[in-house]
């Protein structure tokens, strides 16, 4: 699964190393813009619907956390 975020992510920002980067909100790499590409990007990859409430910058900072919010909201 993390690769195919990885992989998600760099179609929308391609100049930025996710691999690394630990803080892509609240470093202010991602804004909401690209927050919102990587909503319905995740969402159709994925098969899931990212409800209002966990679109915030602990959800978004990282891959890492990421990948935590998309394994609980499949596993809901």
């Amino acid at each position: 699964m993390r690769n195919k975020i990885i992989e998600l992510l760099k179609d929308i920002r391609s100049d930025v190393n996710f691999e690394k980067e630990k803080a892509l909100v609240s470093h202010g790499i991602l804004d909401s813009f690209d927050i919102i590409s990587i909503v319905a990007k995740l969402g159709e990859e994925f098969e899931l619907d990212i409800p209002v409430e966990e679109i915030n910058e602990d959800n978004f900072d990282s891959v890492e956390v990421l990948e935590r919010m998309i394994t609980k909201l499949k596993s809901n």
